[in-house]
């Protein structure tokens, strides 16, 4: 395979800011195509566009180097932003909206919405009636209409359900699966409210997808070269170069910071992270789980938003995390990362302040290699002592912990198993309703399940810390059981991770949650702020916006 030269460091970083406005041809100039370079050998998580709060890596835009692949959010966005920016001198009466918004407003269309809620959407909408095109939204234009802090505007009637339909395009110009984001771009861009400026071909849009690229990298206002001073660029060798940013261009970079600055301003909703940023933790909260459940896309939802390879490799889709907020019994491998991130993080704050670590979570695979109910063929080959052991790179010592926490799962029941070294006392948290075959002799329901852990879990801790107090026979503890059902055992999965970063001191400390549905969103928020996560890269920049905002309304 031809190897393609490597730009220069000059060309990588002295890109001239030629696009402050939309080419209308679709020619590829030599800054073009040094932009492709760029975006051929930046690393794959690196920001090479960043801009009006939406921040586009090089795993983002590949798909513009490719005529067969679809167009991501991310990239639609900023382009968004181009066209917005291009365009707001000239023309005040198109309001230009990111799909994220619009995917909300199609999920509106069909759920009731509770206006009597600082429902954030409806606030946005309300910023529609200072321009002249919109799509549906009916339902928060009606909620706008009923307040008595409707804005004064030009809109003659606010009955869009009833405006006539004319369509555009009465001949099919798409010939091929992927560039419907393409098409939808150059349609917003030329739109003039009953015709379209210029005519737009397959072979145009072909063209289009490369030249993106360029105008992308070399917009005005980008602002990726701002984000870290030093760069690692791979070469053929697979060594690294280190190259740096001269005073030259953080001179250009800041003059144009300053104009972003200005030009957000002005435009108080050019991108949702100004609308997100003003919003209450609450509201944060709200609107981030709204996203996520409108997401409907079979392909998106594939995707894997949450991995983590340390000490064995979970990946969450974005379909396996909606489940979370869903009826059902929690996924196994959501409820191991939830345990995974509390470890990393409890271990790492009392590395911090120097404390003992004195209690030790263990995730499901322990529970999985005791094989309990499972024929011995089809019993997996997990390492019995490895699922005792410390956690990968947050080392501390098990032996020396008070206690040690078993969560156990049949059936997609969750119970708590917790072993208190000093008292020698088995502690059993169930938060399941008790099954009426067990109504005259509670206690028998976990009569096996204890015998399965006590006798494997010592056979565990022989190999992972022999000689420690851990080898007793913890038959012989004394049995503590402790039960608080809850009439849905699809919540147990998540209250037990509860109990499991609750427990101290041999007492359970649980904060409070308002109802079901809060405590289903607390443990998927949970997930979604894992600071280990490997694939934070693919959660949208929307998603990510929010994030952003409720990490900083917690502090």
């Amino acid at each position: 395979m031809e190897s393609r030269r490597r730009p220069s460091t000059a060309e990588r970083f002295e890109l001239e800011n030629t696009y402050d406005y939309l080419p209308q041809d679709y020619v590829l100039t030599n800054q073009d195509a040094t932009a492709q370079d760029i975006i051929l050998v930046s690393s794959e998580n690196e920001t090479v566009v960043s801009m009006g709060g939406f921040s586009v890596k090089k795993h983002h835009l590949s798909c513009l180097l490719s005529k067969n692949e679809w167009v991501n959010d991310d990239v639609i966005s900023a382009y968004i932003h181009c066209i917005k920016e291009a365009q707001s001198k000239t023309d005040k009466k198109v309001y230009y909206e990111n799909p994220f918004l619009i995917a909300m407003l199609q999920r509106d269309a069909v759920y009731v919405i509770d206006e009597h809620i600082n429902n954030f959407i409806t606030n946005i909408v309300k910023n529609y009636l200072f321009h002249e095109l919109i799509q549906g939204v009916q339902k928060h234009l009606d909620i706008i209409t009923r307040r008595q802090d409707l804005p004064s505007h030009e809109w003659i009637d606010l009955n869009v359900v009833t405006w006539p339909i004319i369509e555009q395009l009465q001949v099919k110009i798409q010939l091929d699966g992927s560039s419907c984001g393409l098409f939808m771009l150059k349609f917003m861009e030329f739109f003039t409210g009953d015709k379209f400026s210029h005519p737009v071909t397959q072979k145009d849009i072909e063209l289009f997808r490369y030249k993106l690229a360029g105008i992308l990298l070399c917009w005005k206002t980008n602002m990726a070269a701002e984000a870290s001073d030093v760069e690692q660029v791979e070469d053929t060798d697979n060594e690294d170069d280190v190259v740096i940013v001269g005073s030259r261009q953080r001179e250009r970079w800041d003059m144009k910071e300053s104009k972003v600055h200005s030009a957000t301003n002005d435009h108080k909703y050019s991108s949702l992270l100004s609308v997100v940023s003003a919003m209450s933790l609450q509201e944060l909260i709200g609107g981030l789980f709204q996203y996520i459940q409108q997401i409907n896309c079979a392909e998106t939802l594939e995707n894997i938003w949450v991995q983590s390879s340390r000490p064995h490799t979970i990946k969450l889709s974005l379909k396996t995390l909606q489940s979370v907020l869903n009826d059902g019994p929690l996924d196994r491998n959501c409820f191991n990362m939830a345990i995974r991130k509390f470890m990393y993080e409890n271990v790492q704050s009392l590395h911090k302040t120097s404390e003992a670590i004195t209690k030790h979570c263990l995730d499901l695979q322990f529970w999985t290699a005791t094989g309990f109910g499972i024929s011995p063929m089809f019993h997996k080959d997990i390492d019995l002592a490895g699922s005792v052991g410390s956690w990968s790179k947050i080392h501390h010592e098990v032996a020396k912990c008070k206690s040690i926490l078993i969560p156990v799962c049949a059936v997609g029941s969750y119970i708590l198993v917790i072993l208190d070294q000093e008292s020698r006392t088995l502690y059993l948290l169930d938060p399941n309703p008790l099954n009426p075959i067990y109504e005259n002799n509670p206690t028998m329901r976990y009569t096996k399940k204890l015998l399965n852990i006590t006798n494997y879990f010592n056979r565990a801790m022989c190999v992972a810390c022999p000689g420690s107090r851990w080898t007793e026979d913890i038959d012989l503890w004394r049995h503590i059981y402790v039960t608080n059902p809850v009439a849905d055992s699809n919540l147990s999965g998540c209250l037990v991770h509860l109990f499991m970063r609750s427990w101290k001191d041999g007492a359970l400390h649980l904060p409070s949650f308002k109802d079901v549905d809060e405590l289903r969103k607390q443990f998927l928020l949970h997930l979604l702020m894992y600071e280990q996560n490997e694939c934070a890269s693919n959660v949208p920049s929307g998603a990510r916006d929010f994030l952003h905002c409720i990490a900083n309304a917690k502090h």
